[in-house]
């Protein structure tokens, strides 16, 4: 995944007018040129200033996916939950972790997530239209999967 388009992707999910914090700013910058592990060195600074910055949880989870290659791993799993936590009203973990469990080889746990953060959605939220489309989009996936000859 290109390093810019998932720190514009995330920041795309908060208010442009509040920026992120300075060391998180410094995590996206590392993210934007590939060195994940720097990368999430700094978002965890960021949580040593404030365990309670969802967009720095964020910017761990996604950091430590992108480090493992793509995989879901059991720390970029706790900052998705730790994100969950502190702002359960963010689409935020689930969205990036149902990305990660597709890049991972889990379309269904990923439509779990996806379905469940859908459910959880206010009704005028602005990303649920993009949610729906992407839900629709791994179904006719999933179905021609399974159609497949093997």
């Amino acid at each position: 995944v290109d390093g810019v388009a998932l720190v514009e992707a995330r920041r795309a999910m908060f208010d442009p007018e509040q920026p992120p914090s300075r060391f998180v700013t410094v995590s996206d910058g590392f993210t934007r040129r590939g060195q994940m592990q720097i990368a999430a060195n700094m978002a965890r600074n960021a949580l040593n200033d404030d365990p309670n910055d969802v967009e720095a949880w964020l910017a761990l989870g996604n950091a430590l996916v992108e480090h493992s290659e793509g995989q879901l791993t059991p720390a970029a799993e706790f900052a998705y939950d730790q994100a969950l936590k502190v702002a359960p009203a963010h689409p935020g973990a689930s969205f990036f972790r149902g990305v990660a469990l597709l890049r991972s080889g889990q379309p269904v746990r990923a439509r779990e997530e996806w379905a469940a953060l859908l459910e959880r959605a206010p009704a005028g939220a602005p990303w649920r239209a993009e949610l729906v489309q992407r839900i629709a989009v791994l179904d006719a996936l999933m179905a021609r999967s399974e159609t497949a000859p093997r």
